[in-house]
């Protein structure tokens, strides 16, 4: 039944355009090899681990946790609409267009952080930190509270709070390309 977990582990995982995981907890566990999920993901509860990751299926859950050690690429929507969306552990995070959501958002990558779509903390914060590169996240950000912290340069379109405050720290640079709204809080 779709609330069962299911647990795959091997050196590599990947699934065909049909191949749709559902499951109460789904877990991956790709060791030293990459999870590639071509198919769509529902879950109560998602994590991954392992080297690189690729989504072309959209992933629904109540929550996500993404570790993985390479570069994750995200090509289609991550929804963690109940629950937490945490992205770790990367030498870099790309998102061209597709809708992050979650109620509470981490992406912390010791490489840059490159999301175009848009991303929904909910009612929660969203933080977006990398150790050695750039944060760039154009697509608009809405959360409790948003903190951005890049080495180099932070490039944000609209952001918008619900309470909480928005932080850029440590930049060379900072590009605006939108408005920054942090509703009774500070800027």
């Amino acid at each position: 039944s779709p609330a069962d977990p299911i647990t795959i582990s091997g050196d590599g995982i990947t699934t065909g355009a049909n191949g749709t995981i559902v499951g109460g907890a789904v877990t991956l566990n790709s060791g030293t090899g990459d999870v590639v999920l071509n198919g769509a993901t529902n879950a109560g509860l998602f994590s991954s681990t392992g080297v690189n990751f690729t989504n072309n299926g959209t992933i629904g859950a109540n929550g996500v946790t993404l570790t993985h050690s390479g570069v994750v690429t995200l090509n289609n929507t991550v929804g963690a609409d109940s629950g937490a969306l945490s992205i770790t552990g990367a030498t870099s995070i790309t998102d061209a267009s597709s809708a992050l959501s979650g109620t509470g958002i981490t992406l912390h990558s010791s490489g840059a952080i490159s999301v175009g779509g848009s991303i929904d903390g909910l009612t929660g914060a969203v933080a977006l930190t990398s150790d050695t590169s750039s944060v760039s996240a154009t697509g608009g950000i809405n959360g409790l509270s948003a903190i951005l912290t890049g080495s180099t340069t932070i490039t944000v379109g609209a952001v918008t709070t619900t309470g909480g405050n928005i932080t850029l720290i440590g930049p060379t640079s900072i590009t605006l390309q939108g408005d920054l709204n942090a509703g009774s809080s500070n800027v």
